[in-house]
């Protein structure tokens, strides 16, 4: 089913991102982040 909603989307995915693959993506230090929503941290 997800395979099929991507295809829909026109994405190469639905997979969902890691914290820390997002904070490296991001390219800051996660001190400097608000993940709050990930990890229940301010």
């Amino acid at each position: 089913m997800r395979e099929r909603m991507a295809e829909k989307l026109k994405l190469s995915s639905l997979e969902f991102q890691s914290l820390s693959g997002l904070v490296e993506s991001i390219g800051l230090p996660k001190e400097k982040l608000c993940t709050y929503c990930w990890d229940g941290k301010e």
